[in-house]
């Protein structure tokens, strides 16, 4: 069951930013009432939970698929203190082959390292990569028996209700400085 159903009018070649929720005040309903039902009784919850409330504003006034994606991301960067710039994608010139795409937008954001996840490995073409002489750096959690185990099954949601704001952001700086 997905948390926000959405309307893809184009099918599966909608872009992101045609993407429609299909029930924008159901939607906003559940991104209020199910993390709350999974995460309440974690210790960092109430910083949580009051870092969600302005997506939950964002997916009530609008039925955006995108602005809803921004708003949430926006939410947990600023909970961690991130305070870099948003650049979106469709802002930007770059092919729509995906690993290619995906080079032009590291180019365009000025960027000389492409972070990818071990999913994205899986269809990732790195040629455009080294055509442009962009790195590419494969995220791989720690193996440890703390915030990363099992990193790969869990949701950012968790590791902010369970370690809270500070310990996220330590364990990312501690990923920094040892790689």
């Amino acid at each position: 069951m997905a948390l926000l159903e959405t309307h893809l009018p184009h099918g599966r070649a909608t872009l992101i930013r045609d993407a429609r929720l299909a029930d924008p005040q159901r939607a906003a309903r559940r991104l209020h009432q199910l993390p709350a039902q999974h995460y309440r009784a974690s210790p960092h919850w109430q910083v949580l939970h009051a870092a969600l409330e302005p997506a939950v504003r964002t997916i009530a006034e609008t039925a955006g698929t995108a602005a809803v994606a921004e708003a949430t991301t926006r939410c947990l960067l600023n909970l961690l203190g991130w305070r870099g710039s948003v650049v979106r994608s469709s802002d930007l010139a770059a092919s729509s082959d995906r690993s290619v795409r995906l080079a032009d937008l590291t180019t365009a954001v000025g960027a000389d390292t492409y972070l990818c996840g071990t999913g994205g490995l899986r269809y990732l073409d790195r040629r455009p990569f080294a055509e442009r002489e962009l790195n590419v750096h494969v995220f791989r959690p720690p193996a440890a028996e703390d915030l990363w185990a099992g990193a790969a099954k869990i949701s950012a949601l968790w590791a902010l209700a369970a370690y809270g704001p500070s310990g996220v952001g330590a364990a990312f700086n501690d990923l920094r400085t040892t790689r």
